[in-house]
């Protein structure tokens, strides 16, 4: 479901400030209590998963899909998650994602590097006994603390909440998650500083658990619908191609089309 969350996101960049340009790789301490692969939305023995983003550009009647980045997922033959890369739009090498495990194999530190390999940023996770995130702290370049966010989790490992605090220990924002019985997202809400909500999501689900629909709230504008379906699956029934957009409106479209390696 990871990659159905970065477009969900990416939809939430273009809502708040206009630019369909940017799809971030959206990778918490805790997203949820499903394996690497399953947050993914993979099954069998996957090597990699290469995933390129499109938009949809109707300018000038066009009608053409604009590439806006590729990402890499790369995994072990356990199914962890080992590494990621970014390239942008041209091809160009961007970022690269490095996660640390301990013994149980939970992640407990994440390093960001950007082109030539150089340093951008890093997180270190402490868990609870039972494997769960309950903090991230952020570093910069300089090995600067900039920030810590902690979670609160549910017994099957859910996340519930997450609050974010800036590097004097100021709140800054608040997040909840609610699941259902299978532990799928039903919603996320979103509140400022003030513990006022800046927005919400929800979701609903085809009978495979991938989301089907994604609607959008902010405050009293009228809620926002999103179509998700995909296509294509391969040999091992994943998908191959991802699209995503309003019902009857080209320009909110967006699609994923990926090709994945197994072992």
């Amino acid at each position: 479901m990871r990659s159905t969350i970065v477009l969900v996101f990416g939809l939430l960049f273009y809502l708040c400030v206009g630019c369909a340009d940017m799809v971030t790789h959206k990778q918490t301490a805790s997203q949820k209590a499903k394996s690497d692969l399953a947050l993914q939305e993979l099954t069998g023995n996957v090597r990699s998963d290469t995933e390129c983003d499109y938009k949809f550009n109707d300018d000038s009647g066009s009608n053409k899909w604009q590439l806006t980045e590729k990402i890499v997922y790369n995994f072990d033959q356990k199914g962890y998650e080992t590494g990621t890369l970014r390239f942008d739009a041209n091809g160009n090498f961007d970022r690269r994602w490095v996660y640390d495990y301990d013994e149980k194999m939970k992640k407990t530190g994440l390093t960001v590097y950007g082109a030539k390999d150089s340093l951008i940023s890093k997180f270190t996770y402490r868990n609870d006994a039972n494997g769960n995130c309950i903090e991230s702290d952020s570093y910069d370049a300089q090995h600067i603390m900039t920030g810590k966010t902690t979670y609160k989790c549910d017994e099957a490992g859910n996340k519930l909440e997450e609050r974010s605090f800036d590097s004097e220990g100021k709140l800054k924002s608040r997040t909840t998650y609610s699941y259902d019985k299978d532990g799928n997202t039903l919603e996320t809400g979103d509140y400022s500083v003030n513990d006022l909500l800046s927005f919400r999501i929800t979701y609903t689900y085809d009978g495979s658990g991938n989301v089907k629909t994604s609607t959008f709230y902010f405050g009293a504008s009228p809620a926002r619908t999103y179509i998700h379906t995909r296509e294509q699956p391969d040999t091992h029934g994943n998908w191959t191609k991802s699209v995503i957009g309003k019902e009857n409106d080209s320009s909110s479209r967006r699609s994923v089309i990926r090709s994945i390696a197994y072992y």
